[in-house]
Parts: C-alpha cells; structure tokens; sequence
C-alpha cells in the first residue's frame, strides 16, 4: 500500500468516526491530488458535510501526533482558497486537540476526537483512545531524508537550489556530510517526489520546493534542532541584543530577533543566537547571561542559545564565490535593517524557529517572512 492510498484509508476512516461519534455525514468530493502529490500548497482532499453543504480542504496526517504543531497549523492555515482548511489524522490526543481549537483548526481523526465549528454545527470531542494503524505503508526510504543526517542535505538544497545539480562531493562538502550520505538523501528525495530530472537539461532539479520546505520545517525542531541545544538562559536587560555584535562570537540571530530585523514586524519576545561553542562562556560572560530557572523573574528576556547545525565555513565560501561582500570585523552591532544587518540566520532557519513556536503573532510574522525572502525558485537546475 503507498502512501496517497494510507492516506485516503484515514480520510474515509475519520469520516466514519465523525458519523459513529457525532452523528455527522461527510462525503469526499475530490483526492485527485493524494497520488503522487507534487504540487506545492494544495489540500489532500476536498470533503463537504451533506448536513450543512459545506466543504472543507483536507490536509490528511499520518502520526499526527509526532508532527510539529505549530508547522501543521502553519500548512492547514496556508492551504488555499476560500473554503476552511481541515486537519484529519489517525490520532489527535488531548493537548494538540486543545491547541488546534486555540487556533481555530478544525480536525476530525480516525479514533473519534473531533472540532467542527461552522455555524449551526458545533462539535468538539476530544479524549478518545488512539487506535492502531498498521505501519507498513510509510515508505522509510523517503522518511530517512527528514532524518537528522537527511535535513542537513535537505536544508543545504532548500538554501541554494542549484547544489541539486552539482557532484555528489560538492554537496557532501557544502552539507558536512558523508559522500555516501549524498546518494541515499538524493534517492529518498527523488521517492518523495521532491526531486527529479530537467527535461531539458538533464540534470537534477527541485520538483516541489514548498513542499520540501513545508516538510523539513515540520521534521527540523523534533530530529535536529534540539540536539544543538546548549541550554537556555535569560537577560536582565530586554534590549541586549541590540548592543551586541553576534559576529564577535561567529554567531547568528535567529527566531524572534533575526524575524524583527528581516519584516520589521515583531518586538522580540525571546532571543535565539546561534553560536559556536567555543565561544559560549564568551558570550555567556560578555552579555551577563544567566542559566535559567524555573521561577525567573517575570521581566527576564528568554535566551536560547544554539550550536549552527549549517557549514558555516561552506556558506561563507558560497557567498565569496557569489561576489557577496562579507562585512567587516567591527564592535559595533548592525541590525539597522536586513539590508545592512550582519549575523542573522538564513530566512529558511528563522522561519522555521517561528513556525516551531506556534505561537500565532510568529505565524504571522513568519509568513511575512516566507512571502518576502522564502520564494520558490524560478529557474531549472
């Protein structure tokens, strides 16, 4: 069984939950677009309530529950047209239920939980036991390239789109990464349909660039941002990071920080700086850093601090190679504007920093972000 027909099994599956549980009817107008999807940012499925005619664009998830929230409410929200976007899942447990409610995203799944909130109809069920879906149609060759080795590959193509295109070594050094590590990502890719062949020149290129990023967003905070963690702390003065010239420490602002500057459009909250580990106890001492407690003080500012999982050696080569001009050692911060600013990370990491958050104002600015600096390349590798 593929993967379009596992998913079309939980589509039909939450469908009769909803009736058995909530008495509601529900029939599916349209999965043209469930075998074989390449097109970026379309529903699953089209489903309609016969009680009301209203219709519904499906986004179908399988291990829902494993899924970044905040990156699945991002993918729902964006789904277009005019029509409500819905989440149907195998299993949606207690705490995402209440989550997708916050964020008004309806879901039904295959165990029974459901929100449905269109006027007159209003359910909400949530609690149901997780039921158990056999495991065999999840293709593991396309699911090994959202494995922590994978993203590394994964995110070095989303960053500059021709490295498809170029010698398996070339890509091994860009991504820091094993030659041998090339061949399986790139097969996997290709499985996925994230990948394929020009036709006219032959050579690798990205098929389906938003959906390849919609889905190494989605796997990056759970499979590899998190074992780059070196720790969390806090700042007594909210402003720091406007006084402080992250390139001193060979770091990057991320997150909330590097949105502000990018869209300015978000007074950061919580800061998240990339950094070297040997300069940790640097900034650490420079910036009068304190390891966070689990009663801080309500006017402390979060700090979570990262080593970059990206080669940065490789993207400073890159840029030279571009004609990039490189800025010049200083002790003076830069974050006028992101046309000056110097130290933020790449628009693809602080969108994905946003989205892991889920929290709404970041989901906002974290579109801002996508639309202006995140585009699909127009153009064949």
């Amino acid at each position: 069984m593929d993967k379009s027909q596992s998913e079309l099994d939980i589509l039909k599956l939450a469908i009769e939950a909803l009736n058995s549980n909530a008495g509601l009817e529900a029939e599916i107008l349209d999965t043209t677009t469930l075998p074989g999807k390449t097109t970026a940012r379309i529903p699953d499925a089209e489903l309609r309530l016969l009680e009301t005619g209203e219709k519904y664009r499906v986004e179908v998830k399988r291990h829902a529950q494993n899924v970044n929230l905040g990156s699945l409410i991002n993918q729902i929200k964006r789904l277009p047209g005019p029509e409500p976007g819905l989440l149907a899942a195998d299993y949606i447990n207690p705490r995402m239920a209440e989550k997708l409610k916050e964020a008004g995203v309806q879901f039904i799944d295959t165990c029974g939980n459901a929100y449905i909130n269109q006027q007159p109809v209003y359910v909400l069920i949530t609690g149901k036991k997780q039921l158990k879906l056999s495991d065999n149609s999840v293709p593991s060759q396309i699911n090994r390239a959202f494995e922590p080795k994978g993203l590394l590959v994964t995110y070095a193509f989303l960053e500059d789109p021709s490295l498809v295109a170029k010698s398996y070594r070339e890509i091994a050094r860009v991504s820091a990464v094993a030659v041998g590590t090339v061949g399986w990502v790139i097969n996997a890719l290709k499985a996925g349909h994230y990948l394929g062949i020009d036709a006219s020149t032959g050579r690798r290129r990205i098929t389906n660039y938003e959906k390849l990023l919609d889905r190494w967003v989605s796997a990056w905070p759970e499979k590899l941002k998190h074992k780059h963690s070196l720790g969390k702390f806090t700042a007594k003065d909210p402003h720091w990071w406007k006084h402080t010239n992250i390139q001193m420490y060979e770091g990057y602002w991320g997150g909330e920080t590097a949105a502000a500057i990018y869209t300015n459009h978000l007074k950061p909250q919580v800061a998240t700086v990339y950094i070297p580990k040997h300069n940790l106890a640097k900034l650490i001492r420079d910036s009068r850093l304190s390891k966070a407690r689990e009663q801080g003080q309500d006017n402390d500012v979060l700090v979570y601090l990262y080593s970059p999982f990206w080669n940065t050696s490789a993207q400073r080569s890159l840029a030279r190679d571009n004609n990039q001009e490189l800025p010049k050692e200083t002790t003076e911060p830069l974050l006028e504007n992101a046309e000056t600013a110097v130290g933020l990370a790449n628009p693809i990491i602080v969108y994905a920093d946003l989205i892991a958050t889920g929290d709404p104002r970041n989901l906002e600015t974290a579109q801002r972000l996508r639309d202006e600096y995140i585009t699909e390349p127009d153009r064949a590798t």
